[in-house]
């Protein structure tokens, strides 16, 4: 993440702590839980003044990064991460360049980011949206409104990523009313290798219900999963309610196919570099924690899940339309050219160089007292808090919660602001000091 300038802290404002659910909380009351902790927190104080926190630029702080468009129905994203498409759009009639939502929920910390920005329904409740046209954003509710008479900050320079891979050609340039992209750019954003593997057509693998791995040695035979070692294999299909484990590292395939229901895992860090096809189906779970999986998808081809899937990994397509499904729980990072997601999806963003807070405690305190930051999303990576502005003695941290010491700041409210590479990030209350 590349270093960002620092930014003046807010004026301060009277609110109510933000309280959000953890980032995998049950199916089912998940969207409710989110809606219900940002109507309190809404509920109870004015407009929140803008804080002029910069756009992250870095792919790291994406969730869903797209280079030519992304259409996106009523997703939440829980976490600090963003939604971006990095293409400005060449002509007015062009699909290139815009990002389209609906009813979509945003956490405290993300960002939108797109040339144009549309809602195409009322009810979206978001945290910033970096823009330079789009609709009207009537029935849209914004959390840190930027400059613009609409809430809105303007997007400047485009495209996002800059020219990665050193050939001279940005990463999309606007040619005769159209996008030109350069995937190459994204490929090195996304660690793609090169060269890229080739796979091996000759060794398709199919992993069965309850038995080990047909077409490749199994590497723990007998205990009714597939066991796939590293290599170079051709089509591996996870067959309707079978169990494939990818013992960890590097994976060329020519396609990945996985079916219904069924249980995907590693057993350490894996990444499957697929010059083919990739389709998860409805129902399975692939992925288990951040970390384990990467998925790079080289060249033209499918990247597509189907529904009431829990899906984890980073997933990198730079010339694919990436289709994310819908009543998906999603967890990491999804790239492409272009991203589609169907409704109801819940994304968990990977930590990365952002770090966030939920809520602190006390809300009344004394200079020399200590106050509890605690969060869903990650504060590991703070190198620094502050209160009133004034730097804080940090005595502990940890990913979900950081104690500090109350500098000697003047009595009165005040912000509360942690600082990461990524930038700086305020929370919605404020601090009396006593």
């Amino acid at each position: 993440m590349r270093a960002m300038a620092s930014l003046l802290p807010p004026p301060a404002r009277m609110q109510t702590p933000r309280v959000l659910p953890p980032p995998l909380c049950p199916r089912g009351v998940r969207r409710a839980a989110v809606l219900v902790a940002v109507a309190t927190a809404l509920g109870a104080g004015g407009p929140v003044p803008a804080r002029a926190q910069a756009l992250r630029r870095d792919l790291g702080s994406y969730f869903i990064f797209a280079m030519r468009n992304a259409d996106l129905k009523n997703i939440t994203v829980q976490g600090p991460c963003n939604v971006g498409v990095d293409c400005a759009q060449p002509a007015s009639n062009s699909s290139c360049g815009v990002l389209d939502e609906e009813n979509a929920l945003y956490a405290d910390g993300s960002q939108i980011a797109g040339d144009i920005v549309r809602f195409n329904k009322p009810g979206a409740n978001v945290f910033q949206i970096f823009r330079n046209g789009g609709s009207s954003l009537a029935g849209v509710t914004i959390r840190d409104p930027g400059p613009l008479p609409d809430g809105t900050n303007p997007l400047t320079p485009l495209p996002i990523l800059g020219d990665l891979d050193g050939d001279g050609q940005p990463s999309c340039a606007a040619t005769g009313g159209s996008c030109v992209v350069d995937a190459g750019d994204l490929e090195v954003a996304c660690g793609f290798p090169t060269p890229f593997p080739a796979c091996a057509p000759q060794n398709n693998v199919r992993a069965d219900p309850g038995k080990d791995c047909s077409g490749a040695p199994d590497a723990v035979p007998g205990n009714g999963r597939c066991d796939l070692p590293p290599g170079a294999y051709g089509d591996v299909v996870v067959a309707n309610g079978a169990s494939l484990d990818f013992v960890g590292g590097s994976y060329a395939l020519c396609a990945f196919d996985d079916g219904k229901n069924t249980t995907v895992t590693t057993s350490s860090a894996t990444t499957l570099e697929v010059s083919g096809d990739v389709r998860i189906n409805n129902g399975s779970r692939v992925g288990q924690q951040c970390g384990d999986l990467v998925v790079q998808a080289k060249g033209a081809g499918v990247v597509g899940f189907g529904r009431n899937a829990v899906i984890v990994g980073r997933f990198c397509a730079p010339q694919r339309t990436l289709s994310l499904g819908h009543d998906n729980d999603l967890t990491g990072q999804f790239v492409g050219d272009i991203v589609r997601a169907d409704s109801n999806d819940t994304g968990h963003c990977c930590g990365g160089p952002c770090s966030c807070f939920d809520a602190f405690t006390p809300s009344i305190v004394h200079v020399g007292d200590t106050v509890r930051l605690t969060s869903a999303c990650s504060l590991a990576n703070v190198t620094q808090l502050t209160i009133c502005g004034v730097p804080a003695t940090i005595t502990s941290k940890s990913s979900s919660v950081l104690q500090a010491t109350v500098p000697a700041v003047p009595t009165g409210t005040c912000p509360v602001a942690v600082q990461s590479p990524a930038g700086l990030f305020t929370g919605v209350a404020s601090l009396t000091i006593h």
